[in-house]
């Protein structure tokens, strides 16, 4: 999938060997799996958040874990990673972080190349075009894909509200921001703020049920924009995530 999106990456085959890449090369981002031989990437990252540079304190690093665990998506966090991905990860939540954290940045070349914002502003069937390339099944995967992602923020935005839970408020936020940031989707992010603004001062019902219905007409409205999109097709039995 890299370099299927334009990304030229560099592999280490252990947390020490990432270090050291680190050390002599800037990079825009770095993706930093768990389990490695010789260091890990808990204490990779560690090591790399004392180094002096302020490059080092600003590098985004993902995780890749295997682990849904909240205690140990908390502690990621806490050593001063910026998000994770969950294996086996979906595809396009990948991208949307990748894009997210480097603003766009394409490494190319040893060059790095930011493409015009406008691009990714909105849904917009170039960056649909540059993610998936010449593959018309991946590309419908993509859109079927985000479908599912906001008819997913609609149903459990609603319960969160219903149940009144605002940690579980916040980590669907967490979860969903990328995706929308990339599908350019202000109104449910600024519904996301509100209803987490709800629970934590305790809002009558009625105040929290016109927050679920502003959701609810919000996501409505981005899946008939996506499912107008060219190329999408229903993919009632694809699968979502790869190995």
């Amino acid at each position: 999938f890299l370099n299927q999106w334009g990304i030229q990456p560099d592999y280490a085959t252990n947390g020490q060997m990432a270090v050291e890449m680190v050390e002599q090369q800037h990079y825009d981002l770095l993706l930093m799996d768990l389990q490695m031989p010789v260091m890990d990437g808990y204490t990779a990252t560690r090591y790399i958040r004392t180094l002096e540079d302020e490059y080092f304190q600003h590098l985004p690093i993902i995780a890749l874990t295997a682990s849904a665990m909240s205690d140990v998506k908390q502690k990621l966090l806490e050593i001063g990673m910026n998000d994770y991905v969950t294996k086996p990860f979906n595809p396009s939540e990948l991208h949307n972080k990748i894009t997210y954290y480097t603003r766009g940045a394409i490494a190319r070349h040893g060059e790095t190349v930011r493409p015009d914002p406008a691009q990714f502003s909105g849904i917009d069937l170039q960056a649909l075009d540059e993610i998936a390339g010449d593959d018309l099944d991946f590309k419908q995967r993509l859109i079927a894909v985000y479908v599912e992602t906001v008819q997913e923020c609609q149903a459990e935005y609603g319960r969160c509200l219903a149940e009144r839970n605002e940690a579980d408020l916040r980590a669907l936020s967490h979860k969903m921001y990328p995706t929308l940031t990339i599908l350019a989707a202000d109104a449910l992010l600024a519904e996301f703020e509100q209803g987490k603004s709800l629970l934590r001062c305790a809002a009558p019902a009625p105040e929290c049920t016109a927050s679920v219905r502003r959701m609810n007409e919000h996501c409505a409205r981005l899946v008939g924009e996506l499912i107008s999109l060219p190329g999408f097709t229903a993919l009632p039995n694809h699968q979502d995530c790869v190995d």
